[in-house]
């Protein structure tokens, strides 16, 4: 499961003041380059304190191939944008202002995420706000500003600001069938076992309405996460906390309570493909290739500082884990990317600097 990033206390020192040769690789190139109307993402400097995480831009496809992306700009300004006829050598950009609050020098995390509906009629912009105090073993509860936006008409047609834990933190997506599925964290309760930690956390999933938000059917369940000595790790849904998920949720057009999670069951039988320094980011719409993000390097200080020393997206068939295509990426900061088809021919498209759009031909797969 993947939780939202506030604080960033893993410390890149890859190609320092370029004393190594580490940064200089033989990279693939892109077929097509498309420079976004907007400013770069702002980057953390280097420093070996702890330091906030500036916010990054959300990058999707949407179900209509079009690709949507939330940029952050000046303090508290974003741009969304909608992007189609990426392929060709003039992409058709629309943009909508988001205004969200100021933080300042205040210590606060700032996070992004994009929902969007199957017909790729609305979407959900949705900022979070999280108060950092170093050293503190209880954070405040965050805070949200969510953005109902019309697509077809690319206008905001409601604003909410919240502190409900269950629309501020969760995981949110649609399912295939338009139901918007929320899966909030609650409490973990590690387990060590001789060989490998096993982990039991405990979640809420809910249905909510749309667009108002509201809950429908919620429900607590228990989670756990078995790793072996690979790395290699499996979910298991165990005993519901309160009562039947799976049968509440059924009633609502969904299978079972996994549907709830992040991830799809494609997902996490994709997801431990690439190896150990791999993370999995997306997947094809045929589910017949995933993405990862793979980094290799050595830590320190109980992992309070990493050296990079490579990072690459890959791509690999489905189910086979077969590598049919790799770049290199900068060490110094992921490289949000997605996989996508225009007119039988699939890409691999990688947005740098939150506005650099790069489209790379892959070859055909098996």
């Amino acid at each position: 499961m993947k939780l939202p990033p506030v604080v960033t206390r893993l410390v890149s020192l890859a190609c320092v003041l370029s004393l190594t040769g580490i940064c200089t690789s033989q990279s693939a190139k892109p077929v097509f380059t498309h420079t976004l109307h907007a400013h770069k993402e702002r980057r953390n400097g280097f420093t070996l304190a702890p330091a906030l995480t500036l916010p990054s831009t959300a990058f999707v496809l949407a179900p209509d191939n079009s690709l949507v992306l939330l940029i952050p700009q000046e303090d508290g300004e974003w741009v969304l944008k909608r992007v189609t006829d990426w392929s060709t050598s003039v992409p058709r950009e629309q943009t909508l202002p988001i205004t969200g609050e100021k933080v300042g020098d205040q210590q606060v995390s700032v996070t992004a995420d994009l929902a969007i509906n199957p017909d790729a009629t609305d979407a959900i912009v949705r900022l979070t706000y999280r108060e950092v105090s170093f050293g503190s073993v209880k954070p405040a509860p965050p805070r949200a500003l969510i953005f109902l936006v019309d697509l077809r008409r690319f206008i905001v047609i409601a604003k909410r600001l919240t502190s409900d834990a269950l629309l501020a933190a969760s995981q949110w997506r649609f399912s295939a069938n338009g139901v918007l599925l929320a899966n909030l964290f609650l409490s973990a309760v590690p387990a060590h076992l001789p060989d490998r930690p096993v982990s039991t956390s405990t979640y809420q999933a809910a249905t909510l309405s749309f667009p108002d938000l509201s809950t429908i059917h919620s429900c607590d369940y228990n989670a756990s996460i078995t790793c072996d000595t690979t790395d290699s790790c499996r979910w298991e849904i165990g005993k519901q906390a309160s009562f039947d998920c799976d049968d509440l949720l059924r009633n609502t057009g969904i299978s079972s309570v996994r549907d709830a999670l992040d991830a799809d069951d494609a997902t996490r039988r994709a997801t431990n493909l690439a190896g150990r320094d791999c993370r999995i980011s997306a997947l094809s719409g045929d589910k017949r290739l995933a993405l990862f993000e793979c980094r290799t390097g050595h830590s320190y200080l109980d992992g309070e500082i990493y050296i990079t020393k490579s990072r690459t997206s890959s791509v690999r068939t489905v189910p086979e884990g077969k590598p049919i295509f790799t770049v290199a990426l900068p060490h110094f900061h992921e490289i949000p990317g997605v996989l996508a088809a225009m007119n039988g021919t699939e890409y691999l498209l990688l947005l740098k600097d939150g506005i650099k759009l790069e489209g790379y031909r892959l070859p055909a797969s098996p």
